[in-house]
């Protein structure tokens, strides 16, 4: 008869293909030389890129590039991107000045939000 402990389900493999203990489920582990994605969008940000500027080419790096696209593009009237360079406008001035609001549920909702380098009024 099978004790308590051979039982198998959700959670509770077979005996014989549980890890042993001390046995890792990973034992090669991470590859070396493995980017995560803050260093890929870093790398993918900083790589340079040439623009036609008139009949003047320039390079620029990525992130530039794809500002001047978007203040090129709120500036012949887009909505979304002139909301857009707004928010990033206001994000750049809170980022000067030291405060920093996090957001904790749903923006359209109105839940709290939790806002520090403020002193209250």
């Amino acid at each position: 008869m099978a004790d308590k402990s051979d039982k198998v389900g959700y959670g509770r493999p077979p005996v014989h293909s549980r890890f042993k203990p001390g046995q890792s489920g990973n034992p090669p582990g991470r590859p070396k030389g493995t980017l995560n994605f803050t260093t890929d969008l870093k790398r993918t940000l900083q790589a340079p890129v040439t623009l036609n500027d008139g009949r003047k080419t320039r390079r620029v790096t990525t992130q530039e590039a794809a500002l001047l696209r978007l203040a090129e593009k709120a500036l012949k009237g887009d909505p979304k991107s002139s909301r857009e360079a707004g928010v990033l406008v206001g994000h750049a001035q809170r980022q000067q000045s030291g405060v920093t609001i996090k957001n904790y549920g749903c923006r359209r909702s109105g839940h709290s939000r939790s806002i520090s380098g403020v002193d209250p009024e």
